[in-house]
């Protein structure tokens, strides 16, 4: 799914099919951006083993580990060089006042925004492996670009579409009931998809590394 089958079927449903639009494609992209951010939040992220959002640099001496922006949790976590499956604990459970040195048995996902906190200060360099959900890794750069989000949650996209476009502010665009009624239904799609997430969701499965 691009932006662009979506905003040849939002042209289509509200009439801005003639030139000069109500909407410029370029405004259209960007709701369809803000749209597909807020529905992968609101499901609770894309799962990822592979992209560029699953690694990080361990940096000897450094407890504090660079995190992905994009990532919202993280579900498993090994260290690539140790061979080593991580503990997933929370930032409460580590020793930031005084450190040990050695090496890592744990991962704080929730250090904050920008960084991963390990338990230990590692002695050596490594690469953190990672298993994540995650947001869309960027926005929408133009009608052409592919969405990350999958293609049956079109009519989902497309109520969120409508929501961001009714709040243009020009006297020929903005309706705040329109915009309101659909970003109350793009609420309603959100929950409900999540609730068919969650009625089918398996455990994730992952591979261990190096026997662990």
């Amino acid at each position: 799914m691009t932006p662009q089958d979506l905003i040849d079927q939002f042209r289509l449903d509200v009439g801005d099919n003639v030139e000069p639009y109500l909407w410029s494609t370029p405004e259209l992209v960007g709701y369809v951006a803000s749209a597909e951010f807020a529905l992968v939040r609101g499901l609770g992220g894309i799962l990822d083993r592979s992209s560029a959002a699953t690694q990080a640099a361990v940096t000897a001496g450094n407890q504090f580990v660079p995190k992905h922006p994009s990532v919202l949790d993280v579900v498993q976590a090994y260290l690539a060089v140790e061979k080593c499956e991580l503990d997933i604990v929370s930032i409460g459970e580590i020793d930031l006042a005084d450190p040990v040195t050695g090496s890592p048995m744990a991962l704080a996902k929730d250090g904050d925004d920008s960084n991963y906190v390990l338990d230990t200060v590692p002695e050596a360099n490594d690469m953190l492996r990672l298993v994540v959900f995650r947001l869309p890794l960027k926005r929408a750069a133009d009608e052409s670009s592919r969405l990350e989000v999958a293609d049956k949650h079109f009519d989902g996209m497309l109520l969120g579409l409508k929501a961001r476009a009714y709040m243009k502010d020009d006297a020929e665009t903005f309706d705040r009931s329109r915009a309101a009624d659909f970003e109350a239904r793009f609420a309603a799609y959100i929950d409900q998809a999540m609730r068919e997430h969650d009625r089918i969701r398996e455990p994730v499965r992952t591979v261990r590394y190096g026997g662990y």
